[in-house]
């Protein structure tokens, strides 16, 4: 990659780094940052703006700017004015965008696309995988990010809900956005999900 693109990358403001995606999702630590940058952007427009609504997000990331991206500086709840524990909010975060930067992932890890066209990333030490093979842990990837925003709706529900900011504002049709934030069909229902319990 050009110098030039490789630092516009790395200057994409995230809200996790690349190396918490390789930890949390067990990849290679040589997979180049430059590819999953991208991609935690991506599932922070993609997934996280959609589950905490706008304004949630945009004062998550006031907070984690204020702590200069140290999560265990992020303002509890003590002592900010709307009493929200962001540092616990990011921290149910942190597991949802690294499960979903994972999966955005898998294409560029999969594949390299160049002057040459479209190639499979391969070395001396790899062999090549089959569809399926390839189909079942992006399967896997999902079914993990899927799991980890459900618990994070869960703690929305739970701890936010009753928030002024989120008063459901006449969207009551099941698996619709309300109080800003996107709760499932089974956040719904009477008594709510399994892990809401």
């Amino acid at each position: 990659m050009s110098r030039e693109i490789v630092s516009g990358i790395n200057d994409i403001s995230t809200l996790i780094k690349a190396d918490t995606v390789k930890i949390y999702c067990s990849l290679a630590a040589n997979i180049r940052n430059e590819v999953i940058i991208p991609k935690i952007k991506l599932a922070e427009d993609l997934k996280l703006v959609l589950i905490l609504g706008n304004s949630l997000y945009d004062r998550l990331v006031d907070e984690f700017n204020a702590a200069n991206g140290v999560p265990s500086a992020i303002a509890d709840g003590t002592t900010n004015a709307d009493g929200i524990n962001y540092q616990e909010l990011y921290n149910k975060c942190v597991p949802v965008l690294s499960w979903w930067s994972a999966y955005y992932s898998l294409d560029a890890i999969a594949v390299k696309v160049d002057e040459k066209g479209v190639n499979v990333h391969t070395s001396d030490y790899t062999a090549e995988v089959d569809r399926a093979s390839y189909i079942d842990k992006a399967k896997q990837y999902r079914t993990n990010a899927e799991s980890y925003t459900e618990i994070l709706q869960c703690y929305l529900q739970e701890n936010l809900s009753d928030d002024e900011d989120y008063e459901d504002e006449g969207n009551t049709e099941e698996g619709k956005s309300t109080f800003g934030i996107f709760f499932s069909n089974k956040h719904k229902r009477k008594g709510g999900c399994k892990r809401c319990k």
